[in-house]
């Protein structure tokens, strides 16, 4: 199943002057995220209804979920950020607060209990986020952070709007080639293959010094074998063959004298 964001359907206009903007919104979306301020210009298209506001109605998914529905009017910015992931969290509420500006109640866990499978609808108000009314005089507002597949949204409901998305969980489909899985376990057990002709060598560096060492020599050259890494395969070796060489008192030197005749 796909995951991240995907747009089904997208229109520009206001009334019955609408054009399909389908194309342009689904190439504004990167990486599953989309950041758009609409306008003519930005759509792409002539002003369908000069002189008049108008709104962008877009329909999209997420994790290829049921759709989702958003409005957004000229000079708005139409934005979501659901980046397609290999196993995406979908919908996760992060933190929400209910109330007006100097008086918020945390109601997280209240916001949280009314996701279902990667969906929420909720209409805002008091008694859906489980808290008494803070002060009926005055207008109050659902501020809610959540992130779909790990990337985060903030969005602001005032009393009465309804917060709606639906986001499931699910499972993306590989974008791999077969060549380039073929190639990743090579990569792994060559790597491996490496691996173990280091710790080969490293072992039989310890040893060889270990048995062929002066025996008169300190035994922390032995230590110092195992301790020195990967590179002491070919360090110590080369210690040992010039200690030899350099500070052997005894040196057994062939016979040059000129051989007498019989």
């Amino acid at each position: 199943m796909s995951t991240g964001l995907k747009i089904t359907k997208a229109t520009y206009g206001a009334g019955s002057k609408t054009v399909d903007v389908t194309q342009v919104v689904s190439k504004s979306v990167k990486d599953g995220s989309i950041n758009l301020v609409i306008t003519p210009d930005s759509l792409n298209v002539k002003d369908p209804a000069p002189g008049q506001l108008k709104t962008l109605n877009v329909s999209y998914t997420i994790n290829n979920g049921s759709v989702n529905t958003q409005s957004v009017r000229d000079n708005e910015v139409f934005m979501v950020s659901a980046p397609p992931e290999r196993n995406a969290s979908g919908l996760q509420i992060i933190k929400a607060e209910y109330g007006y500006q100097g008086n918020y109640t945390d109601v997280t866990y209240a916001v949280q209990n009314l996701v279902s499978d990667g969906s929420i609808k909720l209409t805002v108000g008091f008694k859906e986020v489980g808290i008494p009314d803070p002060n009926p005089n005055k207008q109050k507002e659902l501020k809610v952070n959540y992130s779909l597949n790990g990337a985060e949204n903030t969005e602001v409901f005032k009393d009465g709007q309804i917060f709606n998305i639906n986001a499931p969980a699910g499972e993306a489909v590989s974008n791999n080639t077969p060549g380039a899985d073929a190639n990743a376990v090579w990569g792994v057990i060559t790597g491996n293959a490496i691996l173990f002709l280091k710790i080969f060598l490293h072992i039989v560096s310890t040893y060889t010094l270990a048995k062929f060492m002066d025996p008169s020599g300190s035994a922390m050259y032995k230590v110092a074998a195992f301790c020195i890494p990967w590179g002491s395969f070919w360090a110590l070796p080369l210690y040992l063959f010039f200690r030899r060489i350099l500070f052997t008192s005894e040196v057994s030197l062939p016979d040059m004298s000129p051989v007498k005749a019989i």
